[in-house]
């Protein structure tokens, strides 16, 4: 425990998380390329800075893409790993990953997506004068 916490630490202690980022890995086979956007995916939600909580959701994928998605979230407290039965639905999944979470917001992405810097500030700022419940969407570009 710091001796004299920052402020920004000590409200993050003390306040739920603000967006639960949830990814639904789902079937991937392992290959250098999945491997590398599922990485990419991940650590692209961890480097926003409104995003407290990263669920992942292994979904029916190859063991080392399982082994993958395990060392990603050792040692890490901003990291859920939850392993559900193959036989479940995408949809079904990605429920069990928001029951999971705590965060006000939570943001769903496919483990295609990198996002670019600020995005989840953009889009918690477009939710915030929105009525709840809402549903904000992210405008999807290829490259």
């Amino acid at each position: 425990m710091d001796k004299f916490p920052s402020p920004a630490r000590s409200a993050a202690t003390t306040l739920e998380p603000r967006v639960s980022a949830i990814v639904v890995a789902q079937r991937l086979r392992f290959t250098a390329a999945a491997q590398t956007r599922l990485d990419l995916c991940l650590r692209s939600v961890l480097a926003e800075a409104l995003t407290d909580e990263l669920v992942i959701v292994d979904l029916g994928n190859d063991a080392e893409i399982s082994s993958m998605l395990r060392a990603f979230q050792v040692d890490r407290r901003d990291v859920k790993l939850l392993a559900v039965p193959s036989d479940v639905s995408a949809a079904a999944a990605a429920n069990e990953g928001a029951k999971q979470s705590r965060g006000r917001w939570l943001l769903f992405l496919d483990p295609d997506v990198v996002l670019q810097r600020g995005a989840v500030g953009r889009l918690a700022a477009a939710g915030g004068a929105a009525r709840t419940p809402c549903i904000i969407g992210g405008r999807l570009t290829d490259i």
